[in-house]
Parts: C-alpha cells; sequence; structure tokens
C-alpha cells in the first residue's frame, strides 16, 4: 500500500511540475513538441501522453506565454517550434520564486528545522 500511494504521489507530482518544466526549457531553447517530451521524459523520469503536452502548449499560447512558427526542413515534414514570450519569462521567473521558496520551506521541515509557535 505504502509503495502504491509513493508511486502515485510521484507520478502526479511531477505531472504537476509539467508547466513549470515546459517554461523552464523553453526559457533556454527553442523546441518542436516531440523534443520537448523527451526532453521531459528523460529529466522527470515519466511517461507522458503526448497530449497532455501539447494541451498545456495551447494553453501558454492562448495565454501570450510562448508562441510558435513552422519551420520548414531539407528532409521530412516542417516542425512546430515553440519560444517563450517576454509575459512568459516574467511567469516563470514568479513559478521560479514560488518554487523556490516552496523547496527551502519543505527542506526545513524535512529536517526537523521550522518555525514553532
Amino acid at each position: 500500500m505504502e509503495l502504491d500511494y509513493a508511486h502515485n504521489w510521484n507520478v502526479q507530482f511531477k505531472k504537476s511540475v509539467l508547466p513549470y518544466a515546459i517554461l523552464c526549457i523553453l526559457s533556454q531553447r527553442k523546441c518542436y513538441g516531440y523534443l520537448l517530451i523527451s526532453i521531459l521524459e528523460e529529466n522527470l523520469e515519466i511517461e507522458i501522453a503526448d497530449g497532455t503536452v501539447y494541451m498545456l502548449l495551447s494553453r501558454f499560447e492562448k495565454l501570450g506565454y510562448i508562441c510558435s512558427n513552422w519551420e520548414m526542413r531539407d528532409v521530412g515534414s516542417p516542425r512546430k517550434f515553440y519560444v517563450i514570450t517576454d509575459s512568459g519569462q516574467l511567469c516563470l521567473d514568479k513559478i521560479s520564486m514560488i518554487w523556490n521558496l516552496t523547496h527551502v520551506g519543505l527542506s526545513n521541515l524535512n529536517n526537523n528545522n521550522y518555525v514553532q509557535e
């Protein structure tokens, strides 16, 4: 039972950080969908349904956090590349600040170094 809970928690936690992870990657490089999914799966060590990532990309595009453009290739079909916008970078900066504060707080709790009343 405990192992099932820990496994499920791990999967749900990693899925919950997908928006943050996507913006982190796109702040460093432009990516097409399949490459983005590969980077996420390798680094988060989970399998991600294509639809999950494309839904988030679509939402980010509607919010103006990313933009996309089709790029032709010498061989194969064109690819849709995604890049972060200035407002997307501002959003990422805010999320990063929240992430860092949360990380510090959880580390304190985990190390029995928390504020007591």
